[in-house]
């Protein structure tokens, strides 16, 4: 399935990076949105898992793309996901259903976190965000 739109929940949102991250380009912010799974802390960064019948949420930020293709390429790479890293990747690369805070829901892709989470802290608020500026 393709789309042009994309959702990010942590070092890739405007709050993290003090604007539009480089790596999305001429992307444009469509505002605040939520996915329903869970929000683990890797490393430094979040990594997001579906959270089957859970009702809880990652928050994060939803992007339309200018160049979707260049876009996605730069972003593979930066998170270890495609062919090259095999099916051990650190991340994968879906398109799920995400929701903007005005209510309406849209297919985006997202970055998956694809390694175990046993061991890994939970961010309980699924706002990377609020973790981390907690953290500093």
């Amino acid at each position: 399935m393709a789309t042009d739109l994309i959702f990010v929940y942590g070092t890739l949102r405007r709050c993290a990076s003090g604007g539009t991250h480089p790596l999305l380009g001429g992307s444009v912010c469509l505002g605040e949105a939520e996915w329903p799974g869970l929000l683990y802390f890797v490393d430094g960064y979040p990594g997001a898992v579906a959270a089957g019948s859970s009702r809880t949420m990652v928050l994060g930020e939803l992007y339309r793309m200018e160049d979707a293709g260049s876009i996605l390429s730069a972003l593979d790479a930066y998170e270890e996901c495609g062919p090259e890293y095999g099916e051990d990747g650190e991340y994968a690369r879906v398109v799920t259903r995400v929701t903007l805070m005005d209510g309406s829901c849209h297919d985006a892709w997202i970055y998956l976190y694809n390694r175990p989470v046993a061991g890994l802290l939970r961010i309980e608020s699924g706002d990377y965000s609020s973790y981390n500026q907690g953290a500093e």
